[in-house]
């Protein structure tokens, strides 16, 4: 597990800023969120649960786009440096050990833009081009 985790860092260290997402997808917070900016290892981190708290002290709520949706591919390539099976099945040994469960799914960048605004704390992903409402845009470094 930890050679995976490590490779996985390697990985997201080691992406080119083009391969991240280009104009694939963008990340969205809640307006609350003071971060402005994240790293792909940070980012990872917080999709991943290790991380579970901002700067600030409020919690994190990550949450995903369903399994299927091509901007979950691209995130979770982009991300992750896997394949969307592979960050699943990392999540299905946290359960059984009941070290963790995953950030909740929902089925289109309009549900995710609805649970990220009405969530303090909350962080997504979305198709590039999909309104965002008040939601805060985070840029990678």
């Amino acid at each position: 597990m930890r050679d995976w985790m490590l490779i996985m860092i390697l990985v997201a260290i080691l992406l080119p800023q083009a391969a991240f997402g280009g104009d694939s997808f963008k990340i969205i917070v809640h307006p609350s969120v003071k971060e402005t900016s994240l790293t792909k290892v940070a980012l990872m981190h917080i999709f991943l649960k290790k991380t579970t708290k901002w700067q600030d002290g409020q919690w994190i709520k990550p949450i995903d786009q369903t399994k299927s949706a091509k901007v979950r591919q691209a995130f979770t390539k982009a991300v992750h440096g896997r394949s969307v099976s592979a960050v699943k099945n990392f999540w299905q040994q946290r359960i059984f050990s009941g070290r963790g469960v995953p950030p909740l799914e929902k089925a289109s960048d309009a549900q995710i833009v609805s649970y990220v605004l009405s969530h303090p704390g909350a962080i997504g992903y979305v198709s590039v081009n999909a309104p965002i409402g008040d939601a805060k845009v985070i840029t990678i470094k």
